[in-house]
């Protein structure tokens, strides 16, 4: 026959009592909550998480009527960041989305933006530190409408 569960004690109810003990209704709880804790989980074998990892971002944005002209997508970034990948596409028409840090194009090539969905890669001056703008640069705007962007990143999250 299992054990009939421990009801909840009235919240009402101080947990600890004026004297430093506590109230056994609350006492009696907790003992059988960790007790069914033991039962269901093995703590002998909890591995503790990796205390640093990467995020993964995505920085979408839509410009409606690009013209040929700068946009800032990050504007005084707060935390350093990789800019891994940037892609693009649009409607109708066709244009240039050069990616930079600050005015530093990012390494690789731009990206033509056409109905053609279009990634491009980025593995040198893609740093986003701290402070710093990402801007994108439309040129050669050939009736462009619609153009979607997505800027792909990556930053490390350290866990103390």
């Amino acid at each position: 026959m299992t054990k009939r569960p421990t009801v909840i004690p009235d919240f009402n109810l101080r947990v600890m009592s004026t004297d430093g003990n506590m109230h056994p209704d609350w006492y009696n709880f907790f003992k059988d909550m960790r007790n069914a804790l033991v039962n269901v989980v093995d703590f002998s074998n909890i591995v503790p998480p990796d205390p640093e990892f990467t995020l993964d971002e995505q920085w979408p944005a839509l410009v409606p009527f690009p013209a040929n002209k700068d946009y800032v997508l990050i504007q005084n970034n707060d935390v350093e960041r990789e800019v891994v990948a940037t892609v693009t596409d649009c409607d109708s028409g066709t244009c240039t989305a050069t990616f930079k840090v600050n005015t530093t194009a990012l390494g690789g090539t731009a990206n033509s933006v056409s109905s053609t969905e279009q990634s491009q890669a980025h593995s040198t001056s893609n740093v986003l530190g701290v402070g710093d703008d990402l801007v994108m640069t439309i040129s050669s705007n050939s009736s462009c409408v619609e153009m979607r962007v997505n800027v792909k990143t990556a930053r490390t999250i350290v866990v103390a």
